[in-house]
Parts: C-alpha cells; structure tokens; sequence
C-alpha cells in the first residue's frame, strides 16, 4: 500500500459523465487517526482471516498479511494486488483508438474467430479451479459483497522480467451457473502490444502477437 504513490500516476481512467469525459488519477488518501484509508474516495479495507467471507467464489490458499484480501467499492480481492490489477486493467482503451502507449481492450471474438468452444471450455476450467493460478498464470480476481458474480483477471504474459509486452484475458462468470456459455457476461483481451496497422484493420490483423499468445494460452 506504502508504494501505490510510486505507480498512482499511472493509473488513470477515462469516465464517460453527463458533463463530458473526465479523467480521473486513482490516488490512495489517509485519513489522520491512521485508521482509515480511502482510494480514489472509496473506504478501503484490509480483510483478515476471520473477516474473510466463507462465500467467496475463489480460494485464498494462504493468507498473507502483507497482500491480506481487500474491500474496495463494494467488491472483495483475495489480495491488494488483485485490486491494483483490477484498476490497472480499466486503464486500457478501445483498440480502434488512436496510436499511444496505453493498454488496448479488445472483445475475444475478435481475437478467436471460429474457437468459441475451445475458449469456454477455458472459461469453464478457469472459473471451476478457483486458485490464484491457472495453467501457470496468475490470476486476479473479484466479486461484490454479496457474490452473485465473479470478474477474473487471467494474466497470459507480462508478469516474467522477458516478457516484452503484456496480455490479459478479463471474463465475468455468474457464480452459481459456470457452465454454459450464455453465462458469460464479459470476455475480453487486453494487450500492450503496439498495433502494427491502423485503426480501420480487424483487432487480429493489428495485433499478431496478442493472438498467437491467446491461442497459446488458451485455446488448447
């Protein structure tokens, strides 16, 4: 938590409000009786072992109370860093946008034309194993208070010191039912890989990299 100031800058996010777009830098605040600290003006909570919910719909193997689990606007992570994640994943844009360093967001369809299956049967696999890794990726997850949903974060590259850029694969499951894929909510990629094509090309054509990674990854 100490060092979020060091990375605060960067996370920035573009909100769409009545008043137009608005930019907002996520910063950590707190509160003089050192009791209290809020990001982004959002009470922040730091979880322990016997405040835990035992409905969590992911597993938290060993508590660690350096990276304990986390409530933050209404939602529970296994850790701080699942949050930081989380923030750091609504940075990224529209891939069709223009050329800049941030993150882009691409729906998978436009990655994994003709392998629906192959990727909800992945979908099903990463929402049964519940761990903090699957298939050796780590993974970030969410859910709200009340855990009628659950939003993973599955990090397919970027996370090892020779990874050139980074990709994710963000899907958000219904608890109770994992198994269809009508349940599927949200399924989408977000990637650093540079574009090597204008904005009017196809996501798979601008981004080669980022698809031979999903494939590898995912659709096996």
């Amino acid at each position: 938590v100490r060092q979020l100031s060091l990375i605060s800058h960067r996370l920035v996010l573009q909100l769409e409000t009545a008043d137009g777009p608005k930019t907002l830098i996520v910063r950590l605040q707190r509160r003089a009786n050192g009791q209290e600290d809020h990001l982004d003006g959002q009470l922040l909570t730091f979880l322990t072992p016997s405040t835990v919910p035992d409905t969590l719909p992911f597993k938290i193997d060993e508590f660690n109370a350096s990276d304990p689990p986390t409530k933050w606007d209404h939602n529970i992570y296994p850790s701080f860093t699942d949050l930081i994640i989380h923030i750091a994943s609504r940075t990224a844009r529209s891939h069709d946008g223009a050329f800049d360093e941030r993150p882009r967001i691409i729906i998978a369809s436009e990655i994994v034309h003709g392998n629906d299956q192959q990727l909800q049967s992945a979908d099903r696999q990463i929402a049964a194993s519940r761990g903090p890794v699957w298939e050796g990726c780590r993974r970030a997850d969410k859910c709200g208070g009340t855990p009628t949903a659950h939003e993973t974060i599955l990090i397919l590259c970027g996370d090892k010191a020779g990874d050139e850029f980074a990709v994710s694969y963000d899907i958000f499951l219904p608890v109770a039912q994992v198994t269809a894929a009508a349940d599927i909510v949200i399924r989408w990629i977000i990637t650093t890989e540079p574009p090597v094509t204008r904005h009017c090309r196809p996501a798979a054509q601008r981004f080669p990299r980022t698809v031979a990674v999903v494939h590898k990854k995912l659709l096996r």
